[in-house]
């Protein structure tokens, strides 16, 4: 699995949860045999304006998710990005239109099951 870091999320919960979303969509996206890349996602409090964003290479992303939304729009958005890290990661072009047709499949196949009750939130 390519190496992540969460930073940003207050209670331990949420850091393993976080962490175990972003493990099945590591796994889901198919880049779960890249261990030699970062992944680092950050919930911030200004993002320009935007949701999320997500900027790298071939090595390292940094996802960066405004934690003033909502807990499912975080997660949402955190899918959303994680589409554009995939590209990053194997030198794909980054297609927006294509990480929108993908993130709310890809959430709602990979939040965890036993967490669906948190996200109501």
């Amino acid at each position: 699995m390519a190496n992540q870091e969460v930073i940003g999320k207050g209670r331990g919960y949420e850091y393993h949860l976080i962490n175990e979303y972003v493990a099945n969509l590591q796994k889901e996206l198919n880049i779960h045999r890249l261990r030699s890349k970062w992944i680092e996602i950050k919930f911030v409090d200004d993002v320009n304006g935007n949701m999320g964003d997500c900027t790298g290479d071939t090595d390292e992303v940094d996802i960066r998710i405004d934690r003033t939304l909502s807990w499912n729009d975080q997660m949402i958005t955190l899918a959303h990005e994680m589409v554009h890290a995939e590209q990053f990661l194997r030198a794909n072009t980054v297609s927006e239109v294509y990480a929108d047709l993908l993130e709310d499949k890809l959430f709602k196949t990979c939040y965890p099951e036993h967490a669906l009750e948190y996200s109501n939130t």
